[in-house]
């Protein structure tokens, strides 16, 4: 794994080149609802 240069937001999650900083296990699992969401619609598109 590389250094993502951004240790002030960490703990850090990246998904899809952005960056979710301060992450906590609440906040992971709003970032994957919604990203689970986008796939709904990306499939329904």
């Amino acid at each position: 794994m590389n250094c993502l240069g951004a240790c002030a937001l960490g703990p850090i999650l990246v998904v899809n080149e952005e960056y979710h900083g301060q992450i906590t296990i609440a906040k992971t699992n709003k970032v994957l609802a919604a990203l689970g969401k986008k796939v709904e619609t990306d499939e329904e598109a």
